[in-house]
């Protein structure tokens, strides 16, 4: 069974107020890269986490987490925001986002790997 993922949840995931996060979902506006989507990666180094909230700019959201379930630390988990129906991302943003927490998750592995040869 799928989590879903609160509102509430994903805006503290980006690290915004539910006013900017709402702005920030619904907002339009072109980023640096010439688009309307976004997203905010988090990254926990203590706990060993990477979290990702991505919006395409008109209201859809996503919450990616690292650590899938079937793939431990070399997959993710894709999240439904509560309430919402739909999200669109294009290719070359969802391989963005994916090489972006395989990069941080690729140091996570590291100390795994420490931690067993150690065992």
């Amino acid at each position: 069974m799928a989590k879903t993922v609160t509102m509430e949840e994903a805006a503290e995931i980006a690290g915004k107020t539910m006013d900017d996060f709402y702005d920030w979902i619904e907002g339009g506006d072109l980023n640096e890269r010439d688009t309307i989507d976004d997203y905010v990666m988090n990254v926990c180094f203590i706990q060993k986490e990477v979290s990702c909230v991505y919006t395409d700019g008109t209201g859809g959201v996503l919450v990616l987490t690292g650590y899938g379930e079937y793939f431990d630390e070399k997959g993710t988990n894709l999240h439904a925001v509560e309430g919402q129906r739909w999200c669109e991302i294009s290719f070359a943003t969802f391989s963005e986002i994916m090489r972006e927490m395989e990069w941080y998750l690729s140091f996570f592995w590291e100390d795994l790997e420490e931690e067993e040869e150690a065992a």
